[in-house]
């Protein structure tokens, strides 16, 4: 009895195993959490906007500057991780 290959991408088939379905079975955990931190962000980020959009004033002024500092932080860090 001979053995039937086929291949093609991500699937070779030698007696019904899939290594794209192995694939997506180990990725489990970086697809849940990806997800999860997708959702958490887009809550938090949709909790500070109302607020900031119903405040508006002094409010927004507050938040425009933290978000103004971050970048200021980020920038020279990034620079320097890149060896700029």
């Amino acid at each position: 009895m001979s053995v039937r290959w086929t291949a093609s991408l991500l699937c070779k088939q030698t007696q019904v195993i899939y290594i794209f379905s192995r694939l997506l079975y180990g990725a489990r955990a970086s697809l849940s959490l990806g997800f999860l931190a997708t959702i958490i962000s887009t809550v938090i980020g949709m909790f500070i906007g109302s607020i900031v959009g119903y405040f508006g004033g002094i409010v927004d002024k507050a938040q425009t500057s933290l978000y103004q500092h971050a970048i200021l932080v980020r920038n020279p860090v990034r620079r320097l991780q890149q060896g700029k």
